[in-house]
């Protein structure tokens, strides 16, 4: 699986982060010291990310019906247990 992501800060400044990986939920290194498991299923997409100190972000996502959107839902844990859900929807470029 190849993914891309463009984050736009505030301030206007474009960030893009693209990688390759494996589907098969085992833990591989992303980007410095994070690793991420990811799961592939027809309808959808499950990922896990780990920091170095702990901190954890796990979501599912599906793409919706016109394939237009991906949506996921996920939760973030900072790593001392304190965690936050949150929605991100992505629009197919």
């Amino acid at each position: 699986m190849t993914w891309s992501i463009t984050v736009v800060t505030s301030d206007g400044q474009s960030h893009t982060e693209t990688f390759d990986a494996a589907t098969n939920g085992a833990f591989q290194p992303v980007s410095g010291d994070t690793t991420a498991a990811f799961h592939l299923t027809k309808d959808t997409l499950q990922a896990t990310f780990k920091g170095p100190t702990g901190q954890s972000d796990v979501l599912t996502c599906g793409v919706s019906a016109d394939q237009k959107k991906m949506i996921c839902n996920g939760t973030v844990d900072n790593g001392d247990g304190q965690t936050a859900n949150y929605v991100d929807v992505y629009d197919r470029m």
